[in-house]
């Protein structure tokens, strides 16, 4: 395991970029990259040298912790993780890491969760203790970064593009890139309120391989992974299909 890049957030944090992979791995590490960069433009690219490439060739991982910053399990997980990986002995664990690179950002907003985590503390042991932030947890756009993928207006969304897209260029579909977040008790309730459907595809995407409601459906699968088979108990809304 080694930082494989640092850069900035909005209030000057660090913003880390952490490869983990088998030893033989990272003493191979710059060849894997600039094999996985060819194969992501193949432009030129002949069909006897892709093959020679794909025989070598490892999965890019990208793994994105904490983008809303008052999710703050998913940055703690990201320690719990990265050290598991690292340190076990496990043969499965062994298996993915020989056969790929994992790029993790450990914490994808170090601004809002530490404003998070000052916020808890001032509140700790009083009668608002756990109560919403009074203020924004982002300098200057007032949400997380996660709004932020089609302009990339933010330092955070800027340094995920060059530490993790530019750098490693992991595939979009299919999708090896998971996001590390949490879901709290009334999410669910809050999403069973009547909402229109909204679909966003991102930059790094394009051209799209896949009719709108093919993504439309992947959001909802992804979304509803997190939502239990009973029914809601804040409004009785009945389970809903893991599609």
């Amino acid at each position: 395991m080694k930082i494989d890049g640092e850069m900035k957030t909005t209030e000057g944090r660090p913003f880390l970029a952490v490869v983990i992979t088998s030893e033989a791995n990272m003493g191979n590490l710059e060849a894997i990259r600039q094999a996985n960069l060819r194969l992501a433009d193949p432009r030129g690219l002949s069909d006897d040298e892709a093959k020679k490439l794909l025989a070598t060739a490892k999965v890019i991982i990208g793994h994105n912790h904490g983008i809303h910053s008052t999710e703050v399990g998913a940055p703690q997980t990201s320690m719990e993780l990265a050290y598991t990986l690292a340190t076990s002995q496990d043969p499965r664990i062994l298996d993915i890491l020989d056969k790929a690179v994992i790029v993790m950002l450990p914490s994808h907003n170090p601004d809002g969760t530490q404003m998070v985590v000052d916020w808890y503390k001032k509140s700790l042991g009083t009668a608002w203790e756990g109560a919403e932030l009074p203020f924004l947890y982002h300098h200057y756009t007032g949400h997380d970064n996660n709004r932020d993928w089609y302009m990339f207006t933010q330092a955070e969304s800027q340094d995920t593009a060059k530490l993790l897209y530019d750098r490693w260029k992991p595939p979009d579909r299919p999708r090896p890139s998971p996001d590390g977040q949490q879901r709290r008790p009334h999410f669910r309730a809050r999403l069973c309120r009547p909402r229109g459907g909204r679909t966003l595809i991102l930059p790094w995407s394009l051209p799209p391989t896949a009719s709108a409601l093919t993504w439309q459906r992947d959001s909802r699968a992804r979304a509803s992974g997190a939502w239990s088979s009973t029914p809601c108990t804040t409004c009785g809304h009945p389970p809903v299909s893991t599609l």
